[in-house]
């Protein structure tokens, strides 16, 4: 049962909220200053993290959606199984039911989570969003740091990570940002100026394993000025030309396995959506017109869910006429 907030309940939330900003924002100070970097302007990357929309709500939304999807899926695969009995080939269609409703829950939320996160739907959420992992990596570069040398080998797989998903963020921001159209000459320019910011960072991330103290600052230091520039829209420079003079850009080799990859996900996805419809249609004795329609239907949504429409879309290509 659904019970409304009160504006005392509210008062209390947002209080807590400006108590976790602010327990948030005196560590990443304190990593600037552990980090020897008090010295760098930090003031946008302050204010974005003080200004984060609260996700209680998607969170939330998520939970209920995902409860509900789930016991419908069981209910109909109880009533099914209730109704044809337990044989193998009913077990075959109950698996297949089972994996297609599971497919749906996690492609429906995960498709939610990519256009809060990835997208301009998510507003602040998806613009902001590499500011706020450049302030969980700065944190991770002082803990790191603080660390003694011989116990410091989870604190740098820890730093690997961050730097995985700042990386792609990044390669990202010309789109997540939201201050360019698709067809915007923009684009290419922001793109070449992004591999050559991420190859900076992996060549201070690598040098770790020769001078770890210095890397760890240097590192540190850049993602901060990347943060500021970011935040003031200054996609063609996050970094001075000067500091980008001899460093190796991003391959776009492993953004093409990626894309490969990915579109042999999709086509799966459109696979098991098709043959999820097709089970779930001759359980609702759908006529054979009908149900190659809702076979059609499934893969789409499938293919949709896991690479989006224009993925999606690409599928024709695979077929002749």
């Amino acid at each position: 049962m659904y019970v409304r907030p009160t504006a005392a309940d509210r008062r209390s939330d947002e209080e807590a909220r400006r108590r976790k900003t602010a327990r948030h924002i005196a560590e990443f100070d304190a990593s600037l200053e552990r980090l020897s970097l008090t010295d760098l302007n930090a003031s946008h990357t302050r204010s974005v993290v003080k200004d984060r929309p609260d996700d209680e709500l998607v969170v939330a939304l998520f939970s209920a959606g995902g409860f509900l999807a789930v016991l419908y899926g069981v209910a109909a695969l109880v009533d099914y199984l209730r109704k044809a009995g337990v044989g193998p080939a009913s077990l075959t269609s109950a698996a297949l039911m089972a994996l297609g409703g599971l497919l749906a829950v996690g492609g429906v939320e995960w498709a939610l989570w990519l256009l809060r996160t990835r997208t301009r739907v998510g507003g602040d959420n998806a613009s902001h969003r590499l500011i706020h992992l450049i302030v969980e990596t700065v944190i991770a570069c002082a803990e790191a740091h603080r660390t003694p040398e011989r116990q410091r080998a989870s604190r740098l797989r820890t730093l690997d990570l961050h730097h995985r998903s700042v990386e792609r963020c990044l390669l990202r921001s010309h789109r997540s940002r939201g201050s360019m159209v698709f067809a915007s000459p923009r684009r290419a320019v922001a793109r070449r100026h992004t591999a050559a910011v991420a190859g900076a960072l992996r060549t201070d991330l690598c040098r770790l394993d020769v001078e770890p103290d210095k890397a760890l600052v240097d590192l540190a230091g850049k993602l901060v000025r990347i943060s500021e520039r970011y935040a003031e829209g200054r996609l063609g420079s996050l970094l001075p030309h000067e500091e980008l003079e001899g460093i190796q850009p991003v391959s776009s080799r492993r953004r093409t396995l990626w894309e490969s990859a990915h579109m042999v996900l999709v086509l799966l996805a459109a696979l098991i959506g098709a043959a999820a419809a097709a089970t779930w249609g001759s359980v609702w004795g759908l006529p054979e017109s009908a149900e190659h329609l809702a076979m059609v239907l499934g893969a789409l949504v499938g293919a949709t869910l896991t690479g989006g429409w224009r993925m999606a879309s690409r599928l024709k290509e695979l077929f002749i006429g």
